[in-house]
């Protein structure tokens, strides 16, 4: 069988524009990919150094509280902390990372959050902290400061390209790698095991570290199941515009928690 010559040219020029028309899908895809993907890790550095900002707030707005001389000072002041620390939580929640990979880091933001509001809701019904309260404020200050610093290293670092946060979504292949990849992983792996000590506190709280066996208010109805730990997540945040709550673990310690 003779194929005829303007056939074998229209072959070769078919062939050779499906080619280019490949090539260019291929090429319109890859830009695509590498452009989603410096966009994820603009996102996650920005909340990055959104969290570490909210630290360093911590401690500055923590040692204005020490200082503090009315009630209503305070209240404001620790207004400010409980502000400051809900937005740290947020940026945290935006980071690719697992609840236990920076699970001191959050516990501290908790446990300053919630010692925050009760110190603004004591202030509102005219009671002032005491003087182990304000060395306790001064210790959280010194600790968020410490924290602060540590964050503020590793920022350098990311902002520099040594790192990139992205990689920490491939966590499980990164715990086992010996080059600079893993090096996200290895930042905030030393940030927790370098975690400052953090001061014991007394008071009507869920993190209290009073005694063990001391019932505190809220956590008296025992354990309930993950779908109804979800429905009074959903309820308790009803008005916030949340379009959707997902379960992302569980905590274990003093009070066990699910994670969404």
């Amino acid at each position: 069988m003779r194929i005829s010559k303007k056939a074998a040219r229209l072959a070769v020029i078919y062939t050779v524009a499906l080619t280019a028309v490949l090539s260019g899908f291929i090429a319109v895809s890859a830009s695509r990919a590498a452009s989603c993907k410096r966009q994820l890790e603009h996102t996650y550095q920005r909340a990055f150094m959104q969290l570490a900002s909210e630290m360093d707030d911590i401690d500055s707005t923590l040692q204005k509280c020490v200082y503090c001389t009315t009630p209503s000072m305070i209240s404001s002041v620790c207004a400010q902390v409980f502000g400051k620390a809900m937005s740290a939580q947020t940026a945290l929640s935006g980071l690719p990372v697992s609840p236990g990979d920076l699970e001191e880091t959050a516990g501290f933001i908790a446990k300053v959050q919630d010692y925050a509001y009760f110190l603004a809701r004591s202030a509102a019904c005219g009671t002032g902290p005491d003087e182990e309260q304000r060395s306790a404020i001064l210790s959280l200050s010194q600790t968020a400061s410490i924290l602060a610093g540590n964050l503020t290293q590793l920022a350098a670092d990311i902002q520099s390209g040594r790192i990139t946060l992205h990689e920490l979504e491939r966590a499980q292949e990164l715990a086992d790698a010996s080059d600079d990849s893993a090096g996200a992983s290895q930042g905030f792996q030393q940030i927790e095991s370098e975690f400052p000590e953090v001061p014991s506190l007394i008071y009507d709280g869920p993190f209290s570290d009073g005694e063990t066996d001391r019932e505190v208010k809220g956590l008296t109805e025992g354990e309930i199941s993950l779908t109804e730990a979800r429905k009074k997540a959903g309820e308790y945040l009803y008005g916030y515009n949340v379009v959707s709550i997902k379960p992302d673990g569980e905590t274990s310690g003093k009070f066990e928690c699910y994670n969404f």
